[in-house]
């Protein structure tokens, strides 16, 4: 059986909600998702990882964006640059 799993759950939920943290303050400029590995993970990431650390990373803008917590735009070549967006109110 598995021991500790309340415990185990908490830790993820917080390293989840500390990574959108950290790609809200990366996204003060706009980036792709692939510029935002750093920001996210905080380790190189290899080639054998590479696409599941993109699609991830996706995940994450996509939330943020479905949120309306950040903006995004095509670049000429087609990529997405995402962006945190201005609170207006301000």
């Amino acid at each position: 059986p598995f021991r500790g799993l309340p415990t185990r759950m908490r830790q993820l939920i917080d390293n989840h909600h500390s990574a959108l943290e950290r790609l809200l303050d990366c996204l003060e400029t706009p980036h792709t998702a692939v510029a935002c590995f750093p920001a996210l993970y905080k380790r190189r990431i290899g080639d054998g990882e590479y696409g599941l650390a993109l699609v991830e990373a996706v995940g994450h803008l996509n939330h943020l964006y479905q949120r309306g917590l950040i903006s995004r735009s095509r670049r000429e070549d087609g990529a997405w640059l995402w962006q945190r967006r201005r609170n207006e109110q301000a």
